[in-house]
């Protein structure tokens, strides 16, 4: 399996998938369609510029980091 990446829409809305890329739990954009797994070299955001918590939580395990570009929130 690749991970989809399709042309954003300009209507973000990435959450969590009931599925897994090699062992690794699998976010999709619900507009596009688009996916990513922590491994890849970017970080989706929500239409708002916020970055979804489950996300977050990948990204640190991938780059620990990267904690610090997320601030308190």
């Amino acid at each position: 399996m690749t991970l989809k990446s399709s042309p954003c829409q300009d209507k973000c809305n990435w959450g969590p998938t009931d599925e897994v890329y090699e062992d690794k739990p699998l976010f999709a954009c619900g507009s596009c369609g688009s996916q990513w797994v922590r491994t890849e070299s970017w970080t989706p955001k929500q239409l708002d510029g916020s970055v979804p918590p489950g996300v977050k939580e990948e990204v640190i395990i991938a780059r620990p980091w990267a904690a610090f570009s997320f601030g308190n929130d």
